[in-house]
């Protein structure tokens, strides 16, 4: 399986990243039918075997009446949403976008230009990377927040040199830098104080059982997440907003974005929730950390 990985991240992503958009879709639909069949995701280099089990538990909870045939395409269309972020990735790593990308706004009037600092929320679902290249065609000066988890050493080098591409890069597009958060824990509040914004991904858990958290509604279950927006928000003082982004068909693109808030309080974050609940409910297979939702459900 090594020599697969290392020429698929290695040599096929970078590769068919110059592809007609639409020969770019059936590499990633070919892709997901492996990893569907297999199994497979590249943490299981890291010792999590369990993503495709948990993301099908997953699905049973966001779709209790489902049968298992259902769940099981929904799986291969979540596997399918990752290739695709991945040849997305690809395009940024290689530090140039095709040229025949449209993106329509949604929201956009509820930004005063030039942005003020803000933390810009989101969550691991469509074409969320992207993203930050589609902000920082507004002039946004951003910084977003990454996790070193992809430079473990177990990893395969052609995994870890992908990241390192796209981490790169992706920080150059919306006029800032990804910063990895194992590393530079104060970093995420440096930012916001010297007048920038952040990207901080918070669809996650916290990190241990015994971590704090912020209990909200989230796609239709109470659940302890991570407390890391809270507390930047509270010790920083900027409006709180939120992006998603959705891919409409090959190289057209929506940014939904969601009205800065100020946040006092942790209920003061629901409405963000909400937001991210009301579009990634009409398509739960586009979120590609649905695994993680088992993680975060409260249990009765």
């Amino acid at each position: 399986m090594t020599w697969w990985v290392s020429y698929e991240y290695g040599r096929l992503l970078s590769g068919s990243s110059v592809w007609p958009l639409p020969c770019q879709e059936i590499l990633a639909a070919l892709r997901a039918t492996v990893w569907t069949f297999r199994g497979w995701e590249w943490r299981a280099w890291i010792g999590d075997t369990q993503v495709p089990q948990r993301t099908l538990a997953a699905f049973r909870l966001l779709d209790p009446s489902g049968n298992h045939w259902k769940h099981y395409l929904w799986l291969w269309r979540r596997n399918f949403t990752q290739a695709y972020e991945e040849q997305e990735s690809a395009w940024i790593g290689s530090g140039r976008l095709p040229d025949n990308l449209r993106v329509d706004y949604v929201g956009l009037e509820h930004f005063s230009e030039p942005l003020p600092p803000t933390l810009l929320l989101t969550t691991h679902f469509g074409s969320a990377i992207l993203g930050g290249a589609f902000l920082g065609r507004l002039g946004w000066s951003i910084d977003s927040v990454g996790s070193a988890v992809v430079e473990h050493p177990a990893l395969p080098e052609a995994v870890r040199h992908h990241y390192a591409r796209k981490f790169h890069q992706i920080g150059r597009m919306h006029q800032g830098r990804v910063i990895l958060v194992e590393r530079q824990p104060k970093a995420p509040y440096q930012t916001l104080t010297a007048g920038r914004s952040l990207i901080l991904f918070v669809d996650m858990p916290p990190p241990t059982p015994e971590a704090g958290a912020v209990t909200l509604r989230f796609m239709g279950h109470s659940c302890r997440l991570a407390q890391g927006a809270l507390r930047i928000a509270l010790r920083t003082q900027v409006p709180v907003a939120a992006y998603l982004v959705q891919r409409l068909r090959p190289g057209r693109y929506r940014v939904h974005l969601a009205p800065p808030r100020p946040v006092k309080r942790e209920e003061d974050l629901q409405p963000i929730f909400d937001f991210f609940t009301a579009h990634m409910q009409s398509a739960p297979w586009a979120w590609w950390a649905a695994d993680l939702l088992p993680l975060m459900v409260q249990r009765p």
